[in-house]
C-alpha cells in the first residue's frame, strides 16, 4: 500500500513532466482562413501518417503554389515546417512518457529514415532525441 507521501511524490513528478513539455510547446496558431483551418485539422488527425503537400493543397481547393503562400501567411511557416514541428512536439511527449526506442518513434511518426528524424529533432529542439529523453527523465 502506497503512503500519502508516495502519492504526492508521484503526482509531483507527473506535473513536472507536463510543465516541462508545455514550456517547450509552441503556442496555438490563430488562423482566419477556413481552408487553412481544414488543412490544420487534417494534419492533426494524421500526425502518424505521411502527409504530402499536394494532398493538403487539394483539401484547401487551391493550387500547390497558392496554398503554400497562403499557409505561410496564415501560420508563419511553410506546410512542411509546420508538419515537422508538430511531429517533433508529438515525439517530445512520447519520449518523456513512454519507453519506446527512438527508432520506433521515428517510424511511428512516419519518418522512414530515423537518422533524418534525429537530425530534424536536433534542429528543432537543440538536442538529440536521446539527450531530450535523458534531460526530462531526471
Amino acid at each position: 500500500q502506497r503512503t500519502f507521501c508516495d502519492k504526492v511524490e508521484s503526482r509531483g513528478i507527473v506535473y513536472q513532466l507536463i510543465a516541462r513539455f508545455l514550456k517547450d510547446a509552441k503556442p496555438k496558431v490563430e488562423v482566419n482562413d477556413n481552408r487553412i483551418q481544414k488543412v490544420l485539422s487534417h494534419i492533426r488527425k494524421n500526425i502518424y501518417k505521411t502527409v504530402d503537400i499536394d494532398s493538403l493543397a487539394a483539401i484547401s481547393c487551391l493550387s500547390k503554389d497558392h496554398f503554400i503562400r497562403l499557409f505561410k501567411k496564415e501560420v508563419g511557416n511553410t506546410p512542411l515546417q509546420y508538419i515537422n514541428q508538430k511531429k517533433i512536439e508529438k515525439a517530445q511527449l512520447i519520449l518523456i512518457t513512454e519507453d519506446i526506442p527512438v527508432k520506433n518513434i521515428a517510424y511511428l511518426l512516419a519518418y522512414e529514415d530515423h537518422s533524418y528524424f534525429n537530425r530534424l529533432f536536433k534542429k528543432i529542439t537543440g538536442v538529440t532525441p536521446q539527450q531530450y529523453r535523458e534531460l526530462y527523465k531526471k
